[in-house]
């Protein structure tokens, strides 16, 4: 569905500005990926606005794309996977930030953000065999993704200290669902290579 659009949007902008197949590959590439995250910001909203938590749901996606950019993870073998596989886990994200309004979650969430924290540290950044990372490129995906890791830790400490729990469940639970995908990403990575 994405990748059609994109498809055929680029063909489209292609043929009326003279571009070489490189750049309508390039072009392409970067109307899927924008597409992509449109589809997936437009489902966290749906899905926040009927669990009632928007401004978790908002702070939750903005958080969880930046860190997946650089830590990578899990990649679904077709699109119509992955876009059912993202909605589901945008949904349980945003379900379980709507529990947090209700009961108290703090130690579930603490716990689940220390094991995934430990996924990140450990596998970050996960590639996939469709776009293989080269070592330059895998130093510098880590450090950043290191380096955002912290700012959410520290900044889920501080939301905490101050009861913005709200805050702290948001970027609790991007941290989570990164760790679940860069464990995901590993596991897959491992299986493909001993085949």
């Amino acid at each position: 569905m994405i990748l059609k659009l994109s498809e055929k949007a680029a063909s489209v902008l292609a043929e009326k500005n003279s571009l070489d197949p490189d750049d309508t590959a390039l072009m392409q590439y970067g109307l899927f990926i924008i597409l992509s995250h449109i589809l997936y910001a437009i489902i966290c909203i749906i899905c926040s606005a009927v669990f009632g938590v928007i401004t978790q749901g908002v702070i939750f996606y903005l958080a969880f794309s930046f860190l997946r950019s650089y830590a990578g993870g899990y990649h679904a073998s077709t699109e119509a996977r992955c876009i059912a596989f993202s909605s589901a886990a945008i949904l349980v994200c945003v379900y379980c930030m709507s529990l947090c309004e209700r009961f108290d979650l703090r130690i579930p969430f603490a716990v689940s953000a220390a094991a995934a924290s430990i996924a990140l540290l450990v596998f970050a950044p996960v590639d996939c065999r469709e776009k293989p990372l080269s070592q330059k490129e895998k130093r510098e995906y880590r450090k950043k993704s290191i380096a955002l890791w912290l700012v959410y830790i520290i900044a889920v400490a501080v939301s905490a200290a101050l009861s913005h729990c709200k805050i702290a469940y948001a970027l609790s639970a991007a941290i989570i669902l990164s760790g679940v995908m860069v464990t995901l990403g590993y596991i897959k990575n491992k299986k493909f290579i001993k085949k």
